[in-house]
């Protein structure tokens, strides 16, 4: 599968971080810049953008100095020349930001494509759900209340498996940015009760899945298969090219993802394209921060 252009590296994705007090400058090649004004600098982060060239570089290099940078952190995105990167003085990072690894699902494929390549077990929960009269549902541009109902679901699930959630407003504000690109989706049993749930993004063809989670009763009957199957097909039905998995176990970073042990094995079930991303770097601009660094490495 191509590598397509990261969703964070789209104009809606820098409406989201406005509301956090960062803004979006943009190179002439079109590379989104995440900037954040401390009363000591700013700092910059650079997610996921295409294949970097010398004058793209350059170019961010008198940037980052207009905007007094202390760092900027760079997350490549794969087919990046990295020794073009070391070169221009960027040092490799511990602290990734993005998720290092992904699974991303080729929603062009037909139905039967994406079917066979879903695991055994997988199909049997996914029957199962259904015999059992599991209902899937959507709402496009989710209103506070449906947020709620997510968060709540999600929250819960975060706690029991250990896991951060951000704060519900981060959702909102998500919602706010993207509006009719943002996607909540549930499942119910048979008696009509909540009990599953996924956020999603969209841009320009590119699903992302945000977070999710499905309350203590529905784990027993696996309805998280069928909630997840059945997102796979409502956003091919809508023309998406490929869905965005978000995070899966990576052994370069076990700190990072530690404990993602589960979930991974749950999204390689639907037999997604594992991604592995380059190595975030970063070049300190502030020699006070590149100094600090050799004591608690920066992470931005």
């Amino acid at each position: 599968m191509n590598q397509l252009t990261d969703l964070r590296q789209s104009p809606l994705w820098g409406d989201y971080l406005a509301h956090f007090g960062w803004k979006m400058l943009r190179t002439k090649s079109g590379v989104a810049l995440s900037v954040r004004p401390t009363f000591m600098g700013s700092l910059i982060k650079i997610q996921r953008p295409h294949a970097l060239s010398k004058d793209d570089l350059d170019e961010i290099d008198l940037m980052a100095k207009a905007e007094k940078a202390l760092v900027v952190k760079m997350e490549p995105s794969p087919g990046q020349d990295l020794d073009l990167l070391t070169k221009d003085g960027y040092i490799y990072s511990r602290f990734p930001q993005c998720p290092p690894s992904s699974v991303y699902i080729n929603l062009t494929l037909s139905q039967d494509e994406l079917w066979s390549k879903v695991s055994h077990s997988a199909k049997y929960s996914i029957n199962r759900s259904l015999r059992e009269g599991t209902t899937f549902e959507v709402y496009q541009k989710p209103d506070e209340a449906t947020i709620k109902k997510f968060y709540y679901i999600a929250k819960d699930t975060a706690l029991l498996k250990k896991f951060y959630i951000v704060p519900f407003n981060d959702y909102v504000a998500r919602v706010d940015a993207f509006k009719d690109k943002s996607y909540a989706t549930f499942v119910r049993d048979s008696a009509g009760k909540l009990c599953g749930t996924k956020f999603y993004l969209e841009d320009a063809g590119q699903v992302l899945y945000v977070s999710g989670g499905t309350t203590r009763e529905a784990r027993k009957h696996k309805s998280g298969y069928l909630l997840m199957w059945e997102s796979i097909l409502h956003f091919k039905k809508l023309g998406f090219s490929t869905l965005d998995l978000e995070g899966v176990d990576d052994p370069r970073f076990p700190f990072y993802t530690k404990g993602w042990g589960g979930f991974t094995h749950f999204k390689e079930k639907f037999g997604g394209e594992v991604i592995r991303f380059p190595v975030p770097t970063i070049k300190y601009f502030s020699p006070l921060m590149k100094k600090l660094s050799g004591f608690a490495p920066f992470s931005l």
